[in-house]
């Protein structure tokens, strides 16, 4: 968690203040894995953000994170 704050910090100096956030997607695989997706919109560029969870057996546990600033990879 301290990670992903101070790389959101770096973002901010590189892309300037953070203006909100978009839905793109979500996946899932059979009621046990699920990938959202979103954009971060700054002032000068554009981020997207991927969560995973996974559902053991009950409720649902972050199982990945990541960020990057590739929206291209988006388009499919």
């Amino acid at each position: 968690a301290e990670e992903t704050k101070k790389q959101h910090g770096l973002a901010q100096l590189q892309f300037g203040k953070p203006l909100g956030q978009v839905f793109v997607s979500a996946e899932m695989i059979k009621d046990t894995v699920v990938k959202y997706r979103f954009l971060e919109k700054f002032e000068w560029d554009v981020m997207y953000w991927e969560f995973m969870f996974y559902k053991p057996q009950t409720g649902w546990l972050l199982n990945g994170l990541g960020f990057d600033d590739d929206v291209q990879v988006l388009f499919k």
